[in-house]
């Protein structure tokens, strides 16, 4: 198992992203023109991500989840029509995987009314033409837990009937074509050797008992959310050296099932390792304010949305923290919280061995009435982080109008689609 207790290091070609995001830019984008459309018809020109991924994922694994998404995936994962290529637990292994990009984008993402909207940047001129302006970013394509339905993360971190034995991938491990996973039964057993390995690596027994053990002593979700919340104040219950130690054979109740609690939280600590140790290098050079939208769409199976989700967040973050981590770079750690009131609180409590890092609700980054972003004065001159909230399966980014969803939003406004293009001839120059 890889040192969780530390983020990891970079190779020395990683690139550093200059810029700086509460200033505008001029653009060459024309007046009236659909910023995805203009920068998509030069792909090949952007830069490519930076993608940070956790070390149980094989490599060429990483490639076929960056290139072989479907066009587009609204509410669906792995459907059996012939054309689908990425399987469930292959979009469960994407969780693992974050490609990072610096974009320009030409508006600040507004949610009003249950439609996703911009407060669109005003027009300058270029050499006597009317263009757009823009900010510049970091897009993490983060891969949110899915828990949209019950086929993807449900899959790994739900207990079942009989015990699941955790047993990693060989060194030879060849992942299916597309022909062969329209075989169900061959996907099926494909797609538990993935469950298996995921399992091996983030649970520390490498196995989940059976829902009838763990029944007797699963935590209730309230209790899960409390645990989690002093665990992220740094209360460690007796005998426990750490958070991470404090969580091992922990459960929680919910009506979808008993899930690992255990599992969930060394969930969060792979995800936000890999996107801090990549965005602590890219933006070296003049610091990050990390913005974050617990997306409720992903978390329908869980009790309470995504509190549960944002406290395993919380409590990995205290994790890193007390282990020695230093997250030099933040300025800021800003989070969207119109349906969880209290996470700021618990994230500050996180946070209090870090204090340079302003936490914040993600709304006062944006007031009102102009609702256009606006640092607080530790993220003066810094790069903003933003993030899409993808799944795993379609390239929604590239395809999906900008009302339905963030990531669709995200597509339309900027240039994230044409660096995360799955031909763009650097894709997978920097991945570590």
């Amino acid at each position: 198992m890889s040192n969780l207790a530390s983020l990891k290091v970079p190779p020395p070609t990683t690139p550093r992203y200059t810029g700086r995001s509460d200033v505008l830019e001029t653009t060459r984008v024309p007046s009236g023109t659909n910023p995805r459309d203009f920068y998509l018809k030069q792909y090949t020109t952007m830069y490519g991500p930076v993608t940070s991924h956790s070390e149980f994922v094989p490599r060429h694994m990483v490639e076929h989840l960056m290139r072989d998404k479907k066009d587009s995936a609204l509410s669906v994962k792995w459907r059996n029509t012939g054309h689908d290529t990425i399987t469930n637990m292959e979009g469960a292994l994407h969780t693992y995987v974050v490609p990072l990009v610096p974009v320009f984008i030409h508006g600040d993402h507004l949610y009003r009314s249950g439609i996703h909207d911009a407060v669109y940047f005003p027009e300058t001129k270029r050499f006597f033409k009317t263009v757009q302006q823009a900010r510049r970013a970091i897009l993490s394509a983060f891969i949110q837990p899915d828990f949209e339905n019950s086929k993807v993360l449900m899959q790994v971190a739900g207990l079942r009937d009989h015990p699941s034995i955790g047993k990693p991938l060989a060194d030879d491990f060849k992942i299916l074509s597309a022909n062969e996973k329209q075989d169900d039964t061959k996907r099926a057993a494909y797609d538990e050797q993935l469950r298996l390995h995921i399992i091996h690596h983030l649970v520390q027994s490498h196995s989940l008992p059976s829902r009838q053990t763990a029944t007797p002593i699963a935590l209730s979700d309230e209790q899960a959310q409390t645990f989690l919340e002093q665990l992220a104040a740094g209360n460690l219950p007796d005998g426990a050296t750490n958070g991470r130690a404090a969580l091992q054979d922990k459960f929680v109740v919910q009506r979808s099932g008993i899930l690992s609690l255990e599992l969930l939280f060394t969930s969060a600590l792979h995800q936000f390792r890999n996107e801090l140790s990549a965005l602590e290098c890219i933006s070296a050079t003049q610091g990050y304010v990390y913005t974050f939208d617990p997306p409720r769409i992903f978390a329908q199976k869980l009790d309470q949305s995504d509190k549960l989700l944002n406290r395993c967040m919380a409590a990995a973050l205290r994790f890193l923290i007390d282990s020695g981590v230093q997250f030099t770079n933040m300025r800021a750690f800003a989070i969207g919280d119109f349906s969880d009131k209290t996470i700021v609180g618990v994230l500050k409590h996180a946070f209090a061995g870090q204090p340079h890092v302003v936490v914040l609700s993600k709304y006062d980054l944006y007031p009102k009435p102009a609702q256009t972003y606006v640092p607080p004065k530790t993220g003066k001159g810094a790069l903003l982080v933003l993030h899409n909230n993808s799944d795993a399966f379609g390239q929604n980014i590239e395809t999906e109008g900008p009302s339905s969803s963030l990531d669709g939003l995200v597509g339309n406004i900027s240039s994230a689609a044409a660096s995360l293009h799955r031909q763009h001839p650097r894709l997978l120059e920097h991945v570590f």
